[in-house]
């Protein structure tokens, strides 16, 4: 069994975005038994390498996974190293908004369905930092979404940066209809503690099938291997509660051979 990824550009409603697939071939060739899906949203680096690995993992697991690049606005494929001040990552944003992500992720939802190895039913998704946000967006008001695991996701409590006095993403929260795995830095200055109350306090009120844990002594990008902030301990931890968040709810039995 071996895992082919290929780079392939969907037509969006505000123009083409490239997504990174991840497939599975049997003897290097013979496509494999059609297996659910999981979208990959990275974070505010874009489609870096250290990212496209962490989607391939997910493949190990057992699934299709797609990685859309959420700054195509701005350019294709464009990536904001660690180290580049916050002030230069501004400019890859131009152009985003929370309307605009949720329909990319609808656009990749319907392509995904129709591939013929993607099993049938709801698709995964997982994010981080924007694009935990985005797998929000896409849990509160997308089509097709199943399990979703954010983390530390950004801007729940706020209105889109691009769109003044827009409804906050928290607003929504009404809308999840499928399992949620929000996973908190305990030190992540984008999400403070009075900040991550209000958000396990609208999930309580609302009484929707989401979790949420803080994870102590660790920093916003603990979980990414190759950022700054990572911790060899608490990563491979949560990262593993990710991927066993989605084998509880998206099933890999049906969609793998005898």
């Amino acid at each position: 069994m071996s895992i082919e990824r290929e780079i392939v550009d969907l037509p969006g409603p505000e123009g083409d975005f490239a997504v990174v697939t991840f497939r599975h071939l049997e003897h290097g060739t013979t496509e494999a038994p059609p297996r659910p899906a999981v979208i990959f949203l990275h974070d505010v680096t874009g489609l870096t390498e250290g990212n496209l690995v962490m989607a391939e993992a997910i493949a190990e697991e057992g699934y299709v996974v797609a990685a859309p690049d959420l700054f195509h606005r701005y350019g294709r494929m464009e990536i904001m190293p660690h180290e580049v001040p916050y002030e230069e990552t501004l400019k890859i944003r131009i152009g985003m908004t929370n309307a605009g992500h949720l329909a990319d992720v609808n656009t990749l939802v319907t392509r995904l369905q129709h591939m013929p190895d993607v099993a049938p039913g709801p698709v995964g998704v997982l994010g981080f930092c924007l694009g935990g946000r985005v797998a929000w967006l896409a849990a509160t008001g997308g089509t097709g979404i199943g399990p979703s695991v954010l983390f530390y996701p950004t801007r729940l409590l706020e209105p889109d940066p691009a769109v003044p006095e827009s409804a906050t993403p928290i607003e929504a929260v009404g809308a999840i209809h499928s399992p949620m795995l929000i996973l908190f830095p305990q030190l992540d200055p984008q999400n403070k503690p009075e900040g991550i109350e209000a958000i396990r306090a609208a999930i309580d009120q609302a009484g929707v099938p989401a979790e949420s844990f803080v994870i102590a002594g660790v920093d916003h990008g603990f979980a990414v291997p190759g950022h700054p902030a990572h911790d060899s301990a608490a990563g491979p931890v949560e990262w593993r509660h990710a991927l066993d968040f989605l084998a509880t709810h998206l099933p890999l039995a049906s969609a793998m051979p005898d």
